[in-house]
């Protein structure tokens, strides 16, 4: 994630797994002297192992599980757009009781008609919705990184309904700062709802004493978003604690989407959403992540992946999708539906520089409207009238057309054509 932003920095993953013996450090030291090619490594049995994303080959033959009527089912952000809809999953597998918490809960039902904010009415509907199927919902004020106050309220007594066998963490927020802007106060603002909030839930609930945890995971750290890094690294631990409740009987799952169409953290910023869309990955629709969710109850190591492919990766994390395939077009990594691809790298080094102009006079053209007669080398950017959300997208297509993967503000550290052909060049002939 760092490395998206400042490319000149190496960063990766090496999972040396329990027990590792002395022959692993040998490995270790190797991969320090010699970095492959390769951002997410493993060592097992003394190899060294490349990850890979791979489709799960039962994922349409899988049925849901009915959850039991005679419990009480807890979504945390449940008043949120994604809380809302996995209440919905919830009822749609037979959940009859459910509680959804949310730091400021909702108005009293005797002013649910009231006028109110577009979020508060949404949430009310929903509620209203579910209970007219019914499914009796409880809507409770509750921060549930506050362990004192999650403990003495998500209780039978205090709810006055049957023991919770299952729970739902959805809770959780954005704060996009890149990496050079983060402080403690951001760093923390991101990491609270959704670190603090699962280690509440992991205490309150230990492996093996409620029938299922599903964590609200993100794609962020494999589908690489600028200004995502600690948003990256609080995901990274939910994933992480899936793990280790697996290990010590609990069945939990942690579910790494991508953007839900629409919805509450899927709306990302226009930056954000086109950044990732440039990067070969589309969003799905909530009645799709639904669908997907129903057949994820069987997956033995307790993660998920959930993408939509549309093309290849740029640079390094090409090969970590290399068995992902677009469902549209039945090829991997989108086959022929993919645009043709530019590796500048795979070219004599005398014709990088005219490749590289060539395809910023096409991409930017396409991004901005000017023809690509009127964007002259040594013209700005900025004088074409290339603005943030512009400069993420040209980013990204750049990324997909060169396979050169290139930092967040790297249209304005090179705010020419002429300059940012010179370093593409540079890269490319390194």
């Amino acid at each position: 994630m760092i490395a998206s932003e400042h490319p000149q920095l190496r960063g990766g993953v090496l999972d040396l797994g329990e027990g590792a013996e002395e022959a692993a450090f040998e490995l270790v030291a190797s991969v320090l002297h010699a970095p492959p090619a390769e951002d997410w490594l493993a060592i097992r049995n003394g190899e060294l192992l490349a990850g890979r994303v791979v489709p799960r080959p039962d994922r349409v033959r899988t049925p849901p599980v009915n959850l039991r009527p005679d419990a009480t089912y807890v979504v945390t952000g449940g008043l949120g757009a994604l809380g809302l809809e996995a209440a919905r999953h919830l009822a749609a597998r037979g959940a009859r009781r459910l509680v959804l918490t949310s730091r400021r809960g909702l108005p009293p039902r005797s002013a649910w008609d009231d006028r109110h904010d577009e979020a508060t009415r949404h949430a009310i509907g929903v509620v209203e919705e579910l209970e007219s199927q019914g499914v009796s919902v409880l809507p409770l004020a509750l921060d549930v990184t506050d362990a004192d106050a999650a403990r003495a309220t998500l209780t039978p007594d205090f709810l006055r309904m049957p023991p919770i066998r299952g729970v739902v963490h959805a809770a959780g927020a954005v704060h996009g700062r890149l990496v050079d802007d983060l402080d403690e106060d951001s760093i923390r603002e991101t990491l609270h709802a959704k670190v603090l909030g699962a280690v509440v839930l992991h205490e309150l609930f230990p492996p093996g004493s409620i029938d299922e945890m599903v964590l609200f995971s993100s794609t962020a750290p494999l589908v690489v978003l600028p200004g995502c890094t600690a948003y990256a690294a609080a995901n990274s631990f939910l994933d992480g604690l899936a793990a280790h409740r697996r290990h010590r009987g609990g069945n939990t799952t942690s579910i790494a989407w991508t953007v839900w169409r629409d919805t509450g953290l899927g709306r990302l910023t226009a930056d954000g959403l086109q950044s990732m869309q440039a990067q070969g990955f589309g969003d799905i629709t909530p009645a799709e992540a639904l669908r997907v969710w129903n057949c994820l109850h069987t997956t033995d190591d307790g993660y998920a992946l959930v993408v939509r492919p549309s093309m290849p990766p740029p640079g390094g994390r090409r090969a970590l999708f290399e068995h992902i395939r677009d469902p549209r077009s039945g090829e991997p990594d989108g086959g022929a539906a993919a645009e043709p691809v530019t590796l500048l790298r795979d070219l004599p080094a005398d014709e990088v520089p005219d490749a590289a102009m060539a395809v910023i006079r096409s991409v930017v053209a396409a991004e901005t409207g000017v023809p690509e007669d009127r964007i002259e080398p040594e013209r700005p950017f900025s004088d074409i009238g290339l603005d943030s959300v512009m400069g993420i997208a040209i980013r990204g297509k750049l990324q997909q057309h060169t396979g050169i993967e290139l930092s967040a503000g790297v249209l304005w550290t090179h705010p020419t054509p002429a300059a940012l052909t010179r370093y593409l060049s540079g890269v490319a002939t390194r």
